[in-house]
């Protein structure tokens, strides 16, 4: 099974929990797929699960909330882009 597909499978298990582990388990889920995937470089990974996790929010399936997924794919982003400072 592709990486990605995996992860957003185990990511879709926790959409529906009410656990208050969820957070440390998202980060766990996202991180574990970033060290894995290495045929890309790391914020093409990144890119890659955030477009993956934003259209499964998108489907706005019942009981389903992609937002811890969806705010901890854009803090890793936020880190990892190249600053646009001069």
């Amino acid at each position: 099974m592709d990486k990605l597909k995996r992860c957003i499978g185990s990511l879709r298990a926790l959409t529906r929990q009410n656990d208050p582990n969820r957070q440390v388990m998202v980060e766990k889920i996202i991180n574990e797929f970033l060290r894995e995937d290495v045929g890309s470089t790391l914020l093409a990974s990144i890119e890659r699960l955030a477009k993956a996790i934003n259209a499964e929010a998108n489907k706005n399936i019942l009981g389903e909330d992609w937002i811890l997924m969806q705010n901890y794919a854009q803090w890793c982003y936020e880190r990892l882009r190249p600053s646009k400072e001069t």
